[in-house]
């Protein structure tokens, strides 16, 4: 039998979503947190606090699955896009590894615009094609490309000015150096 501050924190622990907890505790120790329950309360302890073995079994299924969707995002800076002041974000994830986001045009520098959707957006699955544009407001706001298998060039479009934060994220740096995105 489990003590009554172990079934509190595994109760307290299991609660809340893995999404909601990311902040405060990464996946990889969510994971560690589940295989310590699994491996110190039994059936009977935790269902004296409402879970089961299944429960815990699934949510550690489905922390490990989320752990590998989670984007890692960097500011990458400042560039043109267009002609057009851009902010820049490189993020990587499982399933895009190097995915490079441009918001452009409109009020998107210093905070975004969700709802209203003044600014441009570009979106690079790969680092190297365009996947998804939409035009600024200003511009009539309409989606030009929204294709898994984009073909226009980022390159083609995009100017950027190489900024310290940027130049320590090795990953993005690293996209330059292999696809020569910006140029």
């Amino acid at each position: 039998m489990a003590s009554s501050l172990e079934l509190s924190m595994a109760k307290d622990f299991l609660r809340r979503e893995p999404r909601d907890m990311i902040d405060v505790i990464p996946y990889d120790e969510q994971l560690t947190i589940l295989e310590k329950i699994l491996a110190t309360l039994d059936e009977q302890d935790l269902k004296s606090i409402g879970y089961s073995v299944e429960f815990v079994e699934e949510r550690y299924r489905k922390t490990k699955k989320d752990q590998g969707l989670y984007m890692h995002t960097f500011s990458a800076g400042l560039g043109r896009f267009q002609g057009q002041l851009c902010e820049i974000e490189y993020s990587t994830s499982a399933t895009y590894p190097d995915r490079i986001e441009i918001f452009y045009g409109g009020k998107p520098i210093g905070g975004r615009d969700p709802d209203n959707h003044t600014h441009g957006h570009v979106v690079s699955n790969d680092g190297v094609n365009i996947h998804y544009w939409r035009l600024p407001k200003s511009e009539g706001g309409k989606i030009i490309i929204n294709s898994e298998w984009g073909s226009e060039k980022l390159r083609k479009h995009l100017w950027w000015y190489f900024t310290k934060r940027a130049s320590r994220c090795g990953a993005f740096c690293s996209i330059i150096d292999r696809y020569g995105v910006f140029e």
